[in-house]
């Protein structure tokens, strides 16, 4: 049952992939598709980073929610000397997947606009730089976790990801939670998922 689910998120997450890129060549825009959830029984996990280059420094953020869109669990973390935004990426894809390793959640979307990320996560091909070990990192923890995958998708649609992703860059916050948010981060949450 659980593979048959993969199997259609995939051939769905294929079809509107499609669809888009078939409107993006027609109006040459891209065009907002809102967040949807996971099948009844996944979870879904947006996973986004954000950089500034002159400090190399990161911020991670990653949302976890179930199947009616109720926040689970994340992540706002602050990531000292790291060399690139495409490594911040993969920092915040390792962190989604030790947290669902943690508590032993799965299956899991892992989703990620950063296509850099998403195709070296769904390949056999190794990289021996920073990023690749990084990546190398996801692939083991990720084969722990039955019928999870990493998809792409578009920013707007991963947008409380982002906002964590840059709180944590900006003012250096780090919590992560599962489980019922915190009395003092239910306010935040709460904003970042309903902008």
């Amino acid at each position: 049952m659980i593979l048959m689910n993969k199997v259609f998120y995939q051939v769905r997450s294929f079809i509107l992939l499609l669809r888009s890129v078939r409107q993006e060549k027609v109006c040459r825009r891209r065009v907002f598709k809102p967040w949807t959830p996971p099948p009844v029984g996944w979870l879904k996990a947006n996973i986004d980073g954000a950089f500034q280059a002159a400090m190399k420094q990161g911020g991670i953020g990653v949302l976890l929610r179930d199947s009616d869109g109720h926040v689970v669990g994340g992540i706002c973390m602050k990531v000292d000397t790291v060399a690139s935004l495409d490594t911040v990426e993969a920092l915040a894809g390792r962190a989604a997947c030790e947290l669902a390793a943690e508590f032993n959640l799965s299956p899991v979307v892992l989703e990620s606009h950063c296509l850099k990320l998403v195709k070296p996560c769904s390949s056999s091909v190794e990289d021996e730089s920073t990023f690749g070990q990084v990546v190398a990192d996801i692939k083991d923890e990720i084969s722990s976790m039955p019928c999870s995958f990493f998809s792409h998708i578009f920013r707007k649609t991963i947008y409380a990801a982002n906002k964590l992703a840059k709180l944590a860059l900006s003012l250096g916050f780090s919590f992560r939670w599962f489980g019922s948010v915190s009395t003092e981060l239910e306010g935040l949450v709460a904003s970042l998922c309903n902008p």
